[in-house]
């Protein structure tokens, strides 16, 4: 993509952000309040962004 900027992202850091994820689901299945969802969910979902995904996986054209 034109204009965006491009980053590799380790497996730590994934694991790392999914462990955020399961942390959160045990606080609301405990009756908790989760953390700063909105933030999290934003960094989540630039984690999976389609071209760093296809990158990680060999799949880049």
């Amino acid at each position: 993509m034109q204009g965006k900027e491009k980053r590799v992202v380790s497996a730590g850091e994934y694991k790392d952000a999914l462990g955020w994820v399961v942390d959160q689901f045990e606080k609301v299945l405990a009756g908790e309040k989760a953390g700063n969802v909105e933030e999290s969910l934003s960094y989540a979902k630039s984690l999976l962004g389609k071209d760093v995904c296809q990158e990680l996986m060999g799949e880049k054209k």
